[in-house]
């Protein structure tokens, strides 16, 4: 977690903070069912987006190690190559949960 991004998004958010939060989890939700779909058929056009997306809206949550796996997955997906998309959906999904867990005390 970036502390530093954190801090920064809660003093300009005061209270609609725990708003944020919460829409990132419904959001992140989408995204990653998103991914999983594309992923069982093959659609890498499909999964660089959301992992585009899912990078972009983590990190600006201060949300370091699921924006550099979405990343990861960013690159793969644009090459055309993704490794194992079975296991990229599992950490995905487990540094989603470790971020929200994160955020969720802060509020």
């Amino acid at each position: 977690l970036d502390d530093a991004t954190v801090a920064t998004l809660r003093d300009m958010m005061g209270a609609s903070f725990g708003a944020l939060v919460a829409e990132f989890r419904t959001s992140s939700a989408a995204l990653l069912d998103q991914l999983e779909t594309a992923a069982e058929g093959g659609d890498t056009g499909t999964l660089y987006t959301a992992a585009h997306t899912l990078k972009s809206s983590s990190g600006n949550l201060g949300g370091t190690a699921l924006y550099q796996a979405s990343l990861e997955l960013e690159r793969q997906a644009r090459d055309g190559t993704v490794d194992d998309p079975a296991t990229w959906l599992a950490t995905l999904r487990e540094r989603r949960d470790q971020l929200l867990t994160e955020l969720e005390k802060l509020t």
